[in-house]
């Protein structure tokens, strides 16, 4: 949701990969940059409206930026707390060393959005496998002898009753009966479920209405409906971060997630 929306439209996936794709995320660099002036964020807000994938992303953005404000707060906040025992000279060094903290900082947020939206990096396969039941990728039914390579941008849906393997290098997540999951990106194995359940084990990012996800290692398990959402892990270290903050989850843990009415 963009922020000021109370009835968001109807967004439809597009292909990370097209023109209007790739212009939008070069304006969001801009603007998240500080670059764009307001007057030439029409385009951009009028893309985000119409195009959930990259509406997606947009938020993702977001919550990485207020992660990075609130630690930057925190440093802030403690060298106050410390400024009035504070020598001459370490003073000196400490008014240079927040100096370059103010250039640093923004320079590595810019740096961090501009790898989130790249498309260059380690490639990496995805395949899709049905095990039963019925499963549609891209409007094209997946065939239970056979697996398929799973593209930027596809979409995955199960019938109710059916189950599809996804595998990739040290990764296997395993997608419920009735469920819906975006691949955001598969040379990052980062994925964006909607609807369903949806199991893991290995590295792997997840997103939602919940906020993010980040998997090291381990198996848990994601159940995501209309209304909440909850995580459960079995062997995983798990690094969630939403609206509240940032918080780990370790072996044997559970979190819930109340989402907004859409």
């Amino acid at each position: 949701m963009i922020q000021g929306e109370t009835n968001p439209p109807e967004r439809k996936p597009r292909h990370a990969g097209s023109v209007a794709c790739e212009k939008a995320r070069a304006r969001m660099q801009e603007f998240l940059g500080g670059d764009q002036p307001l007057s030439e964020d029409r385009a951009l807000r009028v893309h985000l409206e119409r195009c959930e994938t990259c509406n997606a992303q947009y938020r993702e953005s977001l919550l990485f930026a207020a992660r990075i404000a609130r630690e930057r707060r925190r440093l802030l906040e403690n060298r106050e707390a410390r400024g009035d025992v504070v020598l001459p000279v370490e003073a000196q060094r400490s008014s240079r060393l927040r100096r370059f903290r103010a250039i640093v900082m923004p320079l590595a947020l810019i740096a961090a959005l501009g790898a989130l939206f790249s498309n260059t990096g380690v490639a990496r396969r995805v395949a899709g496998r049905l095990l039963e039941g019925r499963a549609t990728t891209a409007g094209r039914v997946l065939d239970d002898q056979a697996a398929r390579d799973l593209l930027r941008g596809e979409w995955l849906v199960t019938d109710p009753d059916s189950r599809v393997a996804l595998e990739s290098e040290g990764t296997r997540l395993e997608l419920q009966s009735d469920s819906q999951l975006l691949v955001e990106e598969p040379r990052d194995l980062r994925f964006r479920m909607r609807h369903g359940q949806l199991t893991f084990d290995g590295p792997c990012s997840l997103r939602g209405e919940f906020g993010a996800i980040e998997c090291r290692s381990g198996a848990a398990t994601l159940t995501v409906s209309s209304t909440a959402a909850a995580l459960e892990s079995s062997t995983a270290e798990l690094e969630v971060v939403d609206s509240s903050g940032t918080r780990r989850l370790g072996p044997g843990g559970r979190l819930e997630f109340v989402l907004a009415r859409r």
